[in-house]
């Protein structure tokens, strides 16, 4: 699963200027990912990747926020 980082989140203090919109794309090959594309009223935008968790359930999409996590303590994090 792809992390959400800050970097993609880099502008989300625009929604203050007004209104922000999501549209959600899915992938023309594999319906299992929607692109996420985050418009704001200041003309800024940002997109990431969102999967589904469980094929078996429509409801169960997810995004991971923050770097990934590693099981080993001694291996750093992968960077975002």
């Amino acid at each position: 699963m792809r992390k959400i980082t800050s970097a993609q989140l880099a502008h989300s203090a625009d929604a203050r200027a007004g209104l922000a919109t999501a549209t959600f794309s899915p992938n023309p090959s594999d319906n299992a990912y929607v692109t996420v594309a985050i418009s704001y009223a200041d003309g800024v935008s940002e997109t990431f990747p969102v999967e589904l968790a469980n094929p078996a359930s429509a409801h169960s999409w997810r995004i991971a926020i923050g770097p990934f996590a590693s099981a080993d303590p001694n291996i750093p994090p992968a960077s975002p």
